[in-house]
């Protein structure tokens, strides 16, 4: 069996499973349109124009009882490219979080993953030759022992097994968690916690590693405001017997100032693998075996008027490569979303998205800009016309002349609840 469809068949069992209940929120959209692309190739001196149909579809399904925990969020795109530019191809995305009581919430299983497309090549331009399939998969039991209502004693297990379709990034572990609890006030829970991670890479070539991690953790909420704060030790030793250690830290604070705005920032440094920094909390759109040690900073602010949304997002990640020192690298990620709604059924869309790259090992920096405003009517109450323009500029030491693109779309959205 394919490992593609590996994920698919596993994603699609758990949906079904989830559609039997009957608390289940399912909402749903379906799409079809055009797309015309000015320099489809994305080329710096070739510009490539086409025209793609285009299908798509999204799907949610969220569903909270005592039993168990589920979200699953799926997004599906069909591309068909009226020049043959690139093969027709689907686009999958999908995103899992569930937990599930087995003897009330004494046992417990966790399944988690992903499955999407991520560069292969991330120093080169995104298009359709530069995409892979990527999925994760992590799912393993947790044993809660409350001694009272104050102190418990959490064991845990999974396996996790990472899948990219061309780089030699695959690999599975076994990983083993223990965290012991102490609610000292209302406002503050301290945490000691372990963990113990064997992976192996399918790729013989590829350097296999014990992963154990130490760490006190300070968890804490009032009705505006949430904090994390950890602070402990990591100890990597490698298959062919060299050994790293490293700091671990990280600080999340979350505030909601007041109705309309709150407000979030992180901070983290730790030693990641290229599956491990997929995670959104790391690094964006990177897939590799290499370990690095990853410093990053994040500042989010969030406005809903119901009118007016705003969202805004930047972070700054400096990457220190264990083994490789050319690909130690410096990562600025910004974006921000804007939707503003009028009484005459109509939405004004903005999006902004910023990526820096500083590649200071081979003094390469890789810069990316790309600005979308769309202009969305409510035809009826589940049917909308979408028109958006896209513009997408990439500008590079690697590059004689800056890359260009332009991608004008017209969607009719139908959207359902169930």
């Amino acid at each position: 069996m394919g490992t593609s469809f590996r994920y698919y068949l596993l994603f699609s069992s758990l949906l079904l499973t989830v559609k039997t209940a009957s608390a289940a929120t399912v909402n749903y959209s379906l799409e079809a349109g055009a797309q015309y692309s000015d320099n489809i190739m994305r080329d710096e001196t070739d510009q490539v124009t086409d025209t793609a149909g285009r299908l798509a579809a999204t799907l949610n399904v969220t569903d909270e009882n005592s039993v168990h925990d589920f979200e699953l969020g799926m997004n599906l795109e069909y591309l068909n490219y009226k020049d043959d530019t690139y093969d027709d191809d689907v686009y999958a995305n999908i995103n899992l979080a569930s937990v599930w009581g087995l003897v009330d919430d004494t046992v417990t299983w966790t399944v988690d993953g992903f499955f999407g497309q991520q560069s292969i090549d991330p120093f080169a331009v995104r298009t359709p030759d530069n995409i892979q399939d990527t999925g994760f998969i992590t799912t393993g039991p947790n044993l809660v022992m409350r001694f009272t209502d104050l102190d418990s004693f959490t064991l845990g297990y999974r396996y996790n097994d990472f899948y990219a379709e061309e780089t030699d990034a695959d690999y599975q572990s076994n990983t083993v968690t223990a965290s012991l609890a102490r609610r000292t006030s209302p406002l503050l829970t301290v945490s000691l916690n372990g963990s113990y991670n064997d992976l192996d890479y399918q790729e013989p070539t590829l350097n296999d590693f014990e992963d154990t991690r130490y760490s006190v953790l300070l968890t804490g909420s009032t009705q505006t405001t949430a904090y994390n704060l950890e602070f402990g030790q990591i100890y990597i030793d490698f298959s062919d017997g060299s050994e790293i250690e490293n700091r671990l830290r990280r600080l999340s604070l979350s505030r909601q100032l007041n109705r309309s705005n709150a407000v979030s920032i992180l901070y983290t440094e730790t030693v990641d693998n290229g599956a491990a920094a997929l995670d959104p909390d790391r690094v964006t759109d990177t897939v590799t075996a290499d370990l690095f040690v990853n410093e990053l900073a994040r500042i989010s602010y969030e406005h809903d008027t119901g009118k007016l949304r705003l969202n805004l997002s930047y972070s700054y990640s400096d990457q220190d490569y264990v083994e490789q020192d050319t690909l130690d690298q410096r990562v600025r990620f910004g974006t921000f979303n804007a939707v503003y709604g009028t009484p005459l059924n109509l939405r004004y869309t903005f999006d902004y998205i910023y990526s820096y790259r500083d590649v200071h090992g081979s003094d390469r920096i890789d810069e990316e800009n790309t600005i979308r405003v769309g202009l969305e009517k409510r035809l009826s109450r589940t049917m909308d016309l979408i028109f958006s323009i896209e513009n997408f500029v990439r500008e590079s030491t690697e590059q004689v002349q800056d890359i260009d693109e332009n991608v004008y779309r017209l969607t009719f959205r139908h959207r359902e609840n169930i």
